[in-house]
């Protein structure tokens, strides 16, 4: 039998989803469609590439069988690494909605994609190894599905989709619940999900009662017949809003799924592998000049917060900029780009021996950008300890 797990998971977004979806965001109804329906393989190819290795696919599998549950934070950092404002820059540009509502598209897709695969792996007794093979075998569907988005490759480093999971694209037979009855057992265990926003909360409870429509068909992944399935039950306690709490007493006042409380999520998770580097895509200057705009003033003191509460982190910032100019003209300016945000941050009480400093000219585009785009005028920061 053929399945194609990604359908199972686009079966779930129903027209009242998506409308519910576009009024959380501010998004129109198409445009948030579009995003949803990307962000599946979008997930799709981040889980597969990060199967590849055997440390990948422990990981991946003990996401999916995590008892305690895995935070939306911990699910990107799980799937993409570092490379989530990546992906969620390129899902944002094939769609046409802000960055912020392919946040919400991903958040909000991400546990449904892990639960429908702890409900296969539960139904066939499948190990991390059998998952990894899973997975790989979708590397067609996902190079072939209409909406996996442009660039989604050099996003996730890649230079073709065709990379995807290395070795793991040698197909073997997954390994089945004959093999291994602890391994068997581990899959039923709930899996508990805390989504970013209130009204993705009440998707996602939508969401997962839709589970039980596990279609298998489509574009080919060879898998084993199922027997009847054991109900596999996700659970979506409230969903966290309003300000992230702070050491120190301070809060920030963030969205839950924006970068800055992924970089929060970073400075508070001591199992995150440093260094780290998150996109501030709101950390923008003017054409031509390494002035910080206006609209970037939030981001910055957010930014100088988070540095204050943890006193012990250290950073790098690297300055950008757009390919209308030489590079002789580019460097200094990415530099001074980077400075800039020093001398803001050292303004509001950082320690300046704190923050590294680099510029990358225009060596460096935003993934899935044009190098002259002015989405290329920007800084992003590197977490180097905590």
């Amino acid at each position: 039998m053929t399945v194609n797990l990604m359908d199972t998971v686009k079966d779930m977004f129903t027209p009242e989803a998506v409308d519910k979806a576009a009024t959380t965001t501010g998004e129109s109804p198409d445009g948030m469609r579009k995003a949803m329906s990307g962000a599946v393989p979008a997930i799709f190819a981040g889980l597969t590439q990060t199967v590849g290795t055997p440390t990948g696919a422990a990981r991946i599998f003990g996401t999916i069988t995590d008892k305690g549950g895995t935070s939306a934070q911990g699910l990107m950092s799980a799937v993409f690494g570092d490379k989530g404002s990546a992906v969620t820059s390129v899902l944002a540009r094939g769609s046409g909605v802000k960055s912020e509502a392919a946040s919400h598209a991903l958040s909000f897709a991400l546990p449904l994609v892990m639960g429908t695969l702890a409900k296969h792996v539960s139904s066939n007794g499948i190990t991390a190894g059998g998952l990894s093979q899973l997975l790989a075998g979708h590397k067609e569907a996902i190079q072939k599905d209409p909406h996996t988005p442009p660039g989604l490759a050099g996003a996730l480093g890649l230079g073709s989709l065709a990379g995807l999971g290395g070795a793991a694209t040698q197909l073997v037979q997954p390994r089945t619940r004959t093999e291994s009855a602890t391994t068997a057992e581990a899959p039923r265990r709930r899996w508990n999900v805390i989504l970013p926003a209130a009204a993705l909360g009440a998707l996602l409870i939508w969401g997962i009662a839709s589970l039980s429509h596990n279609r298998a068909d489509r574009v080919g992944v060879t898998a084993p017949q199922p027997p009847a399935p054991p109900a596999v039950t996700l659970h979506a306690p409230p969903a966290m809003t309003g300000p992230i709490a702070l050491p120190g007493g301070k809060t920030l006042d963030v969205a839950p799924d924006s970068v800055e409380a992924q970089m929060a999520h970073g400075l508070s998770d001591s199992t995150l592998q440093l260094p780290h580097t998150y996109d501030l895509e709101h950390l923008t200057f003017d054409y031509d000049s390494s002035t910080i705009t206006p609209t970037s003033a939030k981001t910055v003191n957010d930014l100088a917060l988070m540095l204050d509460a943890y006193p012990t982190s250290r950073i790098r910032v690297v300055g950008h900029t757009d390919s209308m100019g030489t590079t002789t003209a580019n460097q200094p300016l990415s530099e001074g780009r980077a400075k800039a945000v020093k001398d803001a941050l050292v303004a509001k009480g950082i320690a300046a021996d704190r923050i590294e400093t680099a510029g990358e000219a225009a060596r460096q585009p935003a993934p899935g950008t044009k190098p002259e785009e002015a989405t290329n005028r920007r800084a992003e920061v590197i977490l180097l300890s905590r």
